[in-house]
């Protein structure tokens, strides 16, 4: 039974590291998208550098936001919405400013889920042999994804630059995960330094 109730807890964070290490997963493309686009190497590479830098912002904020009246749930479904409207839709766009908004979103999306699945670890906080898996489940799911995703990528990216940004798609497993699966954390996050 404690296994099961395991698996069932570790489900949504599995689901959500799964698409934690994909974010770069365009890069094959970038020089691609700037001929067909006929715009300057530098800013299309900002189609992958942008959402880093949000992230980095995102991230300061999302762990505040718990604290104050929105649960996990609600920010981590809201991250993975944002992340799959910011990253599938690029798809069928040919407008670099609008991708670059819609990488905006993507950005905003993988801040909120990204360090709100490492708080979620503290779930396991009980059971320190079970915790020391977790991470290392997580981080190998992460490994994983990330290599999935960026093959996949490349390869479609080879039939067009636009189909590159299928593998975002991914992020419907990780929704699934989340609603079927996830329980609130019982533990508060302590923001203060």
């Amino acid at each position: 039974m404690k296994n099961r109730n395991t698996f069932k807890t570790a489900l949504p964070l599995f689901g959500l590291s799964l698409i934690n290490g994909g974010i770069s997963s365009v890069n094959a493309v970038i020089q691609s998208m700037a001929d067909e686009l006929g715009i300057s190497l530098s800013l299309a590479r900002m189609v992958s550098t942008l959402p880093s830098v949000i992230v980095m912002f995102v991230t300061m904020i999302a762990g505040r936001l718990v604290e104050r009246k929105l649960t996990y749930k609600q920010i981590i479904f809201t991250g993975i919405t944002l992340f799959l409207l910011g990253g599938i839709s690029p798809v069928f766009i040919d407008n670099i400013y609008v991708i670059l908004a819609l990488r905006t979103l993507f950005g905003i999306g993988l801040g909120c889920f990204g360090i709100l699945s490492s708080l979620y670890l503290r779930t396991f906080q009980d059971d320190q042999e079970i915790s020391a898996k977790m991470v290392g489940y997580s981080w190998t799911i992460t490994s994983i994804g990330a290599i999935a995703m960026k093959f996949a990528a490349g390869v479609l990216g080879d039939i067009n630059w636009h189909y590159a940004f299928i593998p975002y798609s991914l992020g419907l497993v990780s929704l699934t995960a989340l609603l079927f699966g996830f329980r609130e954390p019982r533990y508060t996050v302590n923001t203060e330094v």
